[in-house]
């Protein structure tokens, strides 16, 4: 076509129809393949204009594998970039990879050399299709183009003539249903293609209609004349030798393929000639597969089924014959068309094309790209990258990106699992409401404990607390929360130095679940204090109000304290723990302050920023000699500032003895007796009446010990004289009162 042509205005001058575009519409002479060919082409850009297309390219797909693409689209310009015509991606990537830049190099090739090009499927092939017949349309000059000379050669020959018995009774419903159409004016009617049969048409009519519809394939075709795709493999491994066959099960079509050094041993031949065997067999099977066109045709309706992945439960059901074994081998038929076309490949039950690794590696990079800030993405839209559509095609993608190793929750992927703090981030953002660290473990998918999550969380700038326990994501612009004291500050500081009470309740509680008894308990301690209802920020240092002496389960030793502890579960997750307010005066913190004792393990921290004072994690101490849970054991705090956990000695049944146990007491007293440990223990004098160290220790809330004491009175009392005697000291009345 020359250069005046090719810059002619397309469609310019007298109107031209379909077939003057695309002559073979015509052909053979005298017979219209489609009534609408003779009309005029609508115009550029509608909907019409664009389904004639379509309805074209679905023609030459149907009729004309054999044509060449210059004789389908005669108007079609030289010398013009294939890559301007509007082709797919991957439709231009087969052009590319096949050598065609140009309309010139693509001229001259037949459909069906197109459909053999590796990978190409029919999806791609009617691509092509569409974009030269369009690219075709948009340059056809009217009255110049021509049926390209000797495009009739290519019109396909017959079909040889099939039995008379279906043949015949489908050839007179079909002469009997076109007459009536063209007597009642519907010539145009396709009801063949579209089922539009008129409901009141007569019933003879709708009879032979239902007859030309319940044709089955079993019915044209016959065992004699017809084979399965396994039966086909059988017959042409049936001229091999056993050798052949035998290296083909072994190494071709085996899941792990046995040594050629094997194979030698057992046909007592070399390693190399069984490897010149099996390369044999290899060829002689590639040439059956490429000059087969019923397998050539199944493994592209394979590949064309597949798009880029699908399970192979879904093809067998598709293309049953794929799973049938072929006969003598045992294998299923799409084993050996898999191993030997290579278009596509099978692992764990997965379909892929044209491998199982290039395909999760699409996936992958197609997520990427839809992923939201935290890796959520839309299932629906993951599966579009992969092809899949429709609820079976939901399917696919939830169980293919399972397989991938993404999580899939709900309608939506999770593609950054990997760190527990990426896993929470992405469920917030799929979620969208603030979740406690307990709600987001129980989401994952593999365990994992809510108290590391909560400090992986504290240190990550994407999270906000925003309340005791509840997580939301910093970009949500939610009230952060860090703990009471600092919201009680921050209310102070609202009001000018100081709110009342009832007020502070109503809004901190109103806004986080804290309890109105935490707000008040905190807002009557340090660093606060509270007078008529009116809280402010108090004035000096808390004081410690109790004394050591009056602290229960806190005893006097020669050289230091010892604090009674009950080991809980917390305790061995490495959790601080609750000191009462004593502590602070032995270790001399005011509120605020943390000071770090010695000991044989390391450093043991103990502060002062709550309610109460606190011993950090003692957790290390518990694990040899191990201390179980629910057993007591003694914190102690020696005067050097040291520190120390004392597992606390086996009850014995034994009033006296277990006195001591629980006080702590050493085992060897120097000379000590019961009477006076028990009294110094709690700073009593060691001649003080028993009836007095018994009173104490009720007082203190000690009533453990006071009920032992109370059984061991009378030992305690036999016990030697006091000091206070011997020293000459008048007795006191409590003294007399026990001698009457």
């Amino acid at each position: 076509m020359d250069n005046d042509v090719l810059d002619a205005e397309p469609g310019a001058g007298e109107s031209q129809s379909w077939v003057d575009v695309f002559p073979w519409l015509g052909q053979p002479p005298g017979r219209l393949e489609t009534a609408w060919s003779v009309r005029p082409v609508e115009e550029e850009g509608t909907d019409a204009r664009e389904e004639r297309l379509r309805e074209i390219s679905s023609l030459a797909m149907k009729k004309q594998w054999s044509w060449t693409v210059g004789a389908l689209f005669p108007a079609l310009p030289s010398g013009l970039d294939v890559a301007s015509i509007g082709l797919t991606p991957r439709a231009a990537n087969v052009f590319a990879r096949n050598g065609v830049v140009t309309t010139d190099d693509v001229r001259g090739l037949e459909l069906s050399t197109i459909l053999d090009w590796r990978n190409v499927g029919l999806t791609t092939v009617a691509d092509i299709i569409f974009r030269l017949a369009d690219t075709s349309l948009a340059h056809a000059v009217p009255g110049q183009v021509d049926v390209v000379p000797g495009s009739t050669a290519h019109i396909p020959p017959q079909v040889e003539q099939l039995p008379s018995g279906w043949a015949s009774s489908i050839t007179n419903d079909l002469t009997l249903l076109s007459r009536w159409f063209y007597s009642v004016g519907l010539s145009d009617l396709e009801p063949l293609r579209n089922g539009a049969m008129p409901s009141w048409a007569p019933e003879w009519i709708i009879d032979a209609y239902r007859r030309i519809q319940s044709i089955r394939v079993s019915d044209i075709a016959s065992s004699q004349t017809s084979r399965t795709l396994a039966s086909i493999i059988s017959d042409e491994l049936a001229q091999m030798d056993d050798r052949s066959i035998a290296v083909l099960c072994s190494r071709v079509f085996a899941d792990e393929a046995e040594t050629l050094d094997s194979l030698g041993r057992r046909f007592a031949v070399t390693r190399e000639r069984m490897r010149q065997i099996e390369v044999k067999a290899r060829s002689i099977l590639g040439d059956v597969l490429s000059e087969n066109e019923l397998l050539k045709d199944s493994v592209n309706a394979w590949v064309g089924l597949i798009g880029l992945v699908r399970s192979m439960d879904d093809i067998v059901q598709l293309l049953p014959a794929l799973g049938e074994s072929v006969p003598g081998i045992n294998v299923p038929a799409w084993r050996v068309l898999e191993r030997l076309s290579r278009a596509v490949e099978v692992r764990d039950g997965w379909c892929a094309v044209p491998d199982v690794a290039s395909v999760r590696e699409a996936t992958g990079s197609h997520l990427v790209t839809i992923v939201d800030d935290y890796g959520v993405a839309g299932l629906q839209a993951a599966g579009a990258g992969l092809g899949c559509d429709g609820e079976s095609g939901d399917v696919t993608t939830r169980a293919w990106l399972t397989y991938c190793g993404y999580v899939v929750e709900d309608e939506y992927v999770l593609t950054r699992t990997s760190s527990v703090n990426d896993y929470a981030a992405a469920i917030l953002s799929l979620h969208r409401e603030a979740l406690s660290a307990q709600e987001l473990v129980d989401r994952f998918i593999h365990p994992r404990s809510a108290s590391s999550l909560r400090n992986a969380l504290a240190l990550d700038s994407r999270f906000n607390r925003v309340d005791r326990d509840l997580w939301a994501l910093r970009e949500w612009g939610l009230q952060k929360y860090t703990n009471i004291r600092s919201l009680i500050i921050e209310q102070i500081s609202k009001n000018n130095g100081q709110v009342k009470l009832a007020d502070l309740i109503h809004e901190i509680s109103g806004k986080f679940s804290v309890s109105a008894s935490s707000v008040s308990a905190y807002a009557s301690s340090a660093p606060f204090e509270q007078r008529a209802g009116v809280v402010r920020l108090a004035e000096g240092d808390p004081e410690v109000r109790k004394r050591p002496h009056e602290t229960r389960r806190l005893m006097r030793r020669d050289n230091g304290w010892a604090y009674r502890v009950v080991i809980t579960k917390e305790h061995h997750r490495g959790s601080g723990s609750v000191a009462p307010r004593a502590i602070a005066g032995i270790l001399d913190i005011a509120h605020g302050e943390t000071v770090q004792l010695s000991s044989r393990l390391g450093p043991q921290a103990a502060s002062w920023m709550g309610i109460q004072p606190t011993f950090g994690t003692i957790r290390r101490f518990l694990l040899e000699p191990h201390v179980a849970e629910g057993t007591d054991a003694f914190l102690v705090i020696n005067d050097d500032a040291s520190f120390n956990v004392e597992p606390i000695k086996k009850l014995t049944g034994d009033p006296l003895s277990d006195v001591l146990a629980l006080i702590g007491s050493p085992e060897d007293r120097n000379g000590i007796s019961v009477r006076t440990a028990v009294a110094s223990a709690i700073g009593l004098a060691p001649d003080v009446p028993v009836s007095s160290i018994i009173g104490a220790y009720t007082d203190r809330g000690d009533s453990d010990v006071a009920e032992l004491l109370l059984k061991s009175r009378d030992c305690l009392e036999l016990e030697p004289s006091t000091t206070r005697r011997s020293e000459g000291i008048p007795p006191s009345v409590d003294d007399i009162l026990d001698l009457l």
